[in-house]
Protein backbone atom coordinates (compact mmCIF):
# COMPACT_ATOMS: atom_id res chain seq x y z
CA UNK A 1 0.00 0.00 0.00
CA UNK A 2 1.00 3.33 -0.76
CA UNK A 3 -0.29 7.18 -0.10
CA UNK A 4 -2.23 8.39 2.16
CA UNK A 5 -5.63 8.40 3.48
CA UNK A 6 -7.49 11.10 4.77
CA UNK A 7 -10.62 10.92 7.12
CA UNK A 8 -12.25 14.14 6.97
CA UNK A 9 -10.54 16.93 5.70
CA UNK A 10 -11.96 20.03 6.65
CA UNK A 11 -8.94 21.55 7.52
CA UNK A 12 -7.11 20.94 3.69
CA UNK A 13 -4.57 18.88 5.37
CA UNK A 14 -4.26 16.96 2.43
CA UNK A 15 -3.77 19.62 0.12
CA UNK A 16 -1.03 20.98 2.17
CA UNK A 17 0.86 17.60 1.88
CA UNK A 18 -0.34 18.19 -2.16
CA UNK A 19 1.93 21.30 -1.98
CA UNK A 20 5.12 19.20 -0.48
CA UNK A 21 4.49 16.35 -2.16
CA UNK A 22 2.87 16.42 -5.32
CA UNK A 23 3.38 12.89 -6.59
CA UNK A 24 1.93 11.24 -4.07
CA UNK A 25 -1.61 9.37 -4.18
CA UNK A 26 -3.50 10.87 -2.01
CA UNK A 27 -7.25 9.70 -1.07
CA UNK A 28 -9.69 11.80 0.50
CA UNK A 29 -12.87 10.57 2.22
CA UNK A 30 -15.41 13.31 4.02
CA UNK A 31 -19.01 12.76 4.47
CA UNK A 32 -19.42 17.17 3.32
CA UNK A 33 -19.16 17.32 -0.38
CA UNK A 34 -18.25 20.54 -0.95
CA UNK A 35 -14.68 20.10 1.19
CA UNK A 36 -14.58 17.11 -1.55
CA UNK A 37 -15.30 19.25 -5.01
CA UNK A 38 -12.92 22.21 -3.38
CA UNK A 39 -9.95 19.08 -3.17
CA UNK A 40 -10.71 17.92 -6.45
CA UNK A 41 -10.51 21.20 -8.23
CA UNK A 42 -7.45 22.17 -6.07
CA UNK A 43 -5.56 18.78 -6.60
CA UNK A 44 -7.06 18.92 -10.93
CA UNK A 45 -5.46 22.21 -11.47
CA UNK A 46 -1.88 21.32 -9.91
CA UNK A 47 -1.63 17.94 -11.44
CA UNK A 48 -1.85 15.93 -8.09
CA UNK A 49 -2.69 11.98 -7.51
CA UNK A 50 -5.94 13.02 -5.21
CA UNK A 51 -8.91 10.71 -5.30
CA UNK A 52 -12.07 11.78 -2.91
CA UNK A 53 -14.90 9.31 -1.79
CA UNK A 54 -18.19 10.71 -0.10
CA UNK A 55 -18.80 8.46 2.83
CA UNK A 56 -20.30 9.11 5.96
CA UNK A 57 -17.93 6.82 8.36
CA UNK A 58 -20.90 6.58 10.73
CA UNK A 59 -22.32 3.90 8.33
CA UNK A 60 -19.07 2.47 6.61
CA UNK A 61 -15.72 2.91 5.14
CA UNK A 62 -16.05 2.77 1.47
CA UNK A 63 -15.28 -0.80 0.45
CA UNK A 64 -12.50 -0.20 -1.86
CA UNK A 65 -10.51 1.44 0.59
CA UNK A 66 -10.71 -1.67 3.49
CA UNK A 67 -7.07 -2.74 3.76
CA UNK A 68 -5.60 -0.36 0.96
CA UNK A 69 -3.45 2.61 3.34
CA UNK A 70 -0.34 1.88 4.81
CA UNK A 71 -0.98 5.53 6.50
CA UNK A 72 -4.16 7.33 7.60
CA UNK A 73 -4.79 10.73 8.59
CA UNK A 74 -7.49 12.31 10.87
CA UNK A 75 -8.75 15.06 12.39
CA UNK A 76 -11.66 13.51 14.02
CA UNK A 77 -14.60 14.96 16.03
CA UNK A 78 -13.43 16.28 19.28
CA UNK A 79 -15.43 13.66 21.16
CA UNK A 80 -14.57 10.13 22.45
CA UNK A 81 -17.24 9.07 20.01
CA UNK A 82 -15.61 10.76 17.20
CA UNK A 83 -12.17 9.53 18.13
CA UNK A 84 -13.11 6.11 18.31
CA UNK A 85 -15.57 6.13 14.82
CA UNK A 86 -12.96 7.61 12.60
CA UNK A 87 -9.84 5.65 14.59
CA UNK A 88 -11.64 2.64 13.95
CA UNK A 89 -12.19 3.40 10.33
CA UNK A 90 -8.94 4.49 9.88
CA UNK A 91 -7.75 0.94 11.27
CA UNK A 92 -10.19 -0.63 8.74
CA UNK A 93 -8.13 0.98 6.11
CA UNK A 94 -4.58 -0.18 7.66
CA UNK A 95 -3.15 -2.98 5.00
CA UNK A 96 -1.56 -5.41 7.35
CA UNK A 97 2.08 -4.22 5.84
CA UNK A 98 3.84 -4.52 8.94
CA UNK A 99 4.32 -0.68 9.11
CA UNK A 100 1.33 0.43 9.14
CA UNK A 101 0.06 3.92 10.78
CA UNK A 102 -2.89 6.17 11.89
CA UNK A 103 -1.91 10.00 12.54
CA UNK A 104 -4.50 11.66 14.09
CA UNK A 105 -4.94 15.42 15.13
CA UNK A 106 -6.34 16.20 18.26
CA UNK A 107 -6.45 19.12 20.54
CA UNK A 108 -8.04 20.40 24.00
CA UNK A 109 -8.40 23.39 25.98
CA UNK A 110 -6.42 23.76 29.40
CA UNK A 111 -9.92 23.47 31.42
CA UNK A 112 -11.18 19.86 29.14
CA UNK A 113 -8.06 17.52 30.80
CA UNK A 114 -11.70 15.58 31.49
CA UNK A 115 -12.52 15.27 28.48
CA UNK A 116 -9.32 15.19 27.06
CA UNK A 117 -8.13 11.87 28.72
CA UNK A 118 -11.82 10.27 27.73
CA UNK A 119 -11.14 10.86 24.24
CA UNK A 120 -7.11 9.47 25.12
CA UNK A 121 -8.56 6.56 26.56
CA UNK A 122 -10.22 5.39 23.38
CA UNK A 123 -6.72 4.85 21.83
CA UNK A 124 -6.05 1.86 24.47
CA UNK A 125 -9.79 0.57 24.14
CA UNK A 126 -8.43 0.02 20.22
CA UNK A 127 -5.38 -1.36 21.26
CA UNK A 128 -3.26 1.57 19.41
CA UNK A 129 0.34 2.14 20.76
CA UNK A 130 1.24 6.14 21.02
CA UNK A 131 4.42 6.21 19.58
CA UNK A 132 4.77 10.45 19.19
CA UNK A 133 2.97 13.16 20.10
CA UNK A 134 3.93 16.22 18.39
CA UNK A 135 2.85 19.30 19.88
CA UNK A 136 1.45 22.60 17.80
CA UNK A 137 0.54 20.47 14.23
CA UNK A 138 -2.02 22.45 13.60
CA UNK A 139 -3.14 26.01 14.72
CA UNK A 140 -6.96 26.85 14.57
CA UNK A 141 -8.24 30.62 14.35
CA UNK A 142 -11.33 31.25 17.04
CA UNK A 143 -11.13 27.61 18.49
CA UNK A 144 -10.65 28.52 22.48
CA UNK A 145 -12.47 25.25 23.42
CA UNK A 146 -9.72 23.59 21.82
CA UNK A 147 -6.78 25.57 23.53
CA UNK A 148 -6.12 26.87 19.57
CA UNK A 149 -4.54 24.39 18.67
CA UNK A 150 -4.11 20.62 18.25
CA UNK A 151 -0.95 17.77 18.54
CA UNK A 152 -0.02 14.88 16.23
CA UNK A 153 -0.95 11.70 17.61
CA UNK A 154 1.44 8.57 15.45
CA UNK A 155 -0.21 5.74 16.29
CA UNK A 156 0.59 1.93 15.86
CA UNK A 157 -1.61 -0.52 15.37
CA UNK A 158 -1.13 -3.53 17.59
CA UNK A 159 -2.28 -6.99 16.68
CA UNK A 160 -5.28 -6.80 18.61
CA UNK A 161 -6.32 -3.61 17.48
CA UNK A 162 -7.93 -4.85 14.27
CA UNK A 163 -10.76 -6.95 16.54
CA UNK A 164 -10.92 -4.05 19.20
CA UNK A 165 -11.61 -1.49 16.42
CA UNK A 166 -14.19 -3.80 14.58
CA UNK A 167 -15.98 -4.87 18.19
CA UNK A 168 -16.18 -0.71 19.48
CA UNK A 169 -20.08 0.05 18.60
CA UNK A 170 -20.89 2.81 16.20
CA UNK A 171 -22.01 6.11 17.87
CA UNK A 172 -25.32 7.44 16.53
CA UNK A 173 -23.63 11.09 17.24
CA UNK A 174 -20.29 11.89 17.27
CA UNK A 175 -20.28 15.95 17.60
CA UNK A 176 -21.37 17.73 20.81
CA UNK A 177 -23.61 20.04 18.82
CA UNK A 178 -24.83 21.14 15.23
CA UNK A 179 -25.52 19.46 12.31
CA UNK A 180 -24.57 15.95 12.01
Amino acid sequence: ASGILFLGDHDGTALALGLLCPALPIEVVDIDERVLGFACRTAAARGWRLRVSAADLRLELPPTLAGSCSVVFTDPPYTPEGVGLFLARAVEALSPCGHARVLMAYGFGETQTALAYRTQSVLHQLRLVTEAVLPHFSEYDGAPAIGSTSALYVCRPTRRTAAAAAALPTPAQVYTHGRE
